[in-house]
């Protein structure tokens, strides 16, 4: 945890980040609470400072004041520190906007655990902070798209596909799934029934996929086939924009309302295409909502498991599918052998009550939900298995990123 130590009292300063050091934060230290203030507004700004009440210039007070006056995305968290211990003077810190309130002489103990709480405060504001933003993303795009889709009286149409292509596009192996799935079929199938009918795939050089300049991109775990699939459309500038001017009518206005349409259109495809596959619905977790992102964090994809790749024009678009398959069974391991970007395979109750979910089925792990795991059965760590699937090379590069 990054921190920021504000004391004109040298000793307090150096006292209070020996403290902090030994659990592993990042310690940024200052006597002048002007620097301080220069600090907390740059965009690496720590999110938990500790200040003294009483400095010269500036006081901790009127620091938390200011602090409290500006507007930032995300809150920071402060913890005062002073020899005034009057309930009177504890009134006025918390008014004056401090998150918590510690007394001189500073006793480790107690600064350590404030410390911890501050952290994980700060980290359910995070996590609302990031659910907010991904729940009004996902609104945004479904409105465009249902905007788009909706005008006119024919709603969503049929969208004509080039004609004059027969050849069949190359299908891999897919272990396990070969015997069930078609994944070709199921591509195709997904396609049509999001509108784009009479689908012929590209034989020429213009099914090339390298060149990329964006990816549409949303992972699937199937439990019972021990299968964590990648599936992305591949789309360069031109062939995007195009597939944007089919769907809505009209060119984007602009690169947000490209990547909202296109990244809702795949939320269609991947409940087209889990709607194909021959599996239990509820065998399949869904653990990221489709994304757009460039193509070269996608370089390479095909090649880091078993993969199927189809080319299919529309007009001027050629749009590549790629579907890249990794063995990935359900493992039981404990948080310390976790990692980000880890799927929970189950939902994860509190201990001693199954009825109350603390993480839910798919969720995405991080630093910070690996903490609270730790935290919940802090008493229990190393009896405690949790199941999860570990994702892809690729879907751990995005989901970390």
């Amino acid at each position: 945890m990054k921190i920021l130590v504000v004391d004109d009292e040298i000793t307090t300063r150096i006292t209070v980040s020996k403290m902090l050091e030994m659990d592993g934060h990042d310690i940024t230290m200052t006597g002048d609470p002007e620097e301080a203030w220069s600090m907390m507004e740059l965009p690496t700004a720590p999110g938990l400072v500790i200040l003294d009440w009483m400095m010269p210039g500036l006081t901790g007070l009127e620091f938390c004041k200011r602090l409290r006056a500006q507007q930032h995305e995300m809150r920071t968290y402060v913890l005062l520190i002073s020899t005034r211990t009057s309930n009177k003077d504890v009134v006025e810190a918390i008014d004056a906007g401090a998150d918590d309130f510690i007394c001189k002489p500073i006793q480790q103990n107690e600064l350590r655990a404030r410390v911890r709480a501050a952290i994980r405060i700060l980290d359910y504001e995070r996590q609302l902070h990031e659910a907010r933003a991904q729940l009004e993303s996902v609104l945004r795009r479904h409105q465009l798209l249902t905007d788009k889709l909706c005008t006119g009286p024919d709603g969503l149409k049929d969208v004509p596909m080039s004609e004059g292509h027969s050849s069949t596009p190359f299908t891999g192996e897919f272990g396990t799934l070969s015997p069930v799935v078609s994944f070709g079929a199921l591509a195709r199938k997904a396609l049509e029934d999001f509108g784009f009918m009479g689908l012929e795939p590209v034989t020429d050089g213009q099914g090339d996929q390298n060149g990329a300049d964006c990816v549409i991109w949303t992972p699937l775990v199937l439990r019972r086939f021990t299968s964590w699939l990648d599936l992305a459309i591949a789309l360069d500038r031109k062939s995007a924009n195009a597939l944007y001017e089919s769907i809505a009518g009209s060119p984007p206005a602009a690169e947000q309302d490209l990547n909202d349409l296109l990244g809702e259109s795949m939320n269609i495809l991947q409940g087209c295409f889990k709607g194909a596959l021959p599996v239990d619905p509820g065998d399949i977790i869904a653990p990221a909502i489709p994304r757009v992102v460039p193509g070269a964090a996608c370089a390479g994809m095909s090649s880091e498991g078993e993969a199927a790749r189809f080319a299919y024009r529309l007009g001027d678009a050629v749009i590549h599918v790629h579907l890249i398959r990794h063995e990935r069974p359900v493992e039981m391991s404990k948080v310390g052998d976790m990692a980000a970007g880890d799927v929970l395979a189950n939902a994860v109750t509190f201990p001693g009550n199954p009825d109350l979910v603390l993480f839910k089925l798919g969720t995405v792990l991080n630093a910070a939900y690996q903490r609270k795991l730790a935290q919940v059965y802090e008493y229990n760590e190393d009896k405690a298995r949790f199941a999860v699937v570990r994702p892809s090379p690729l879907s751990r590069r995005l989901l970390t990123a």
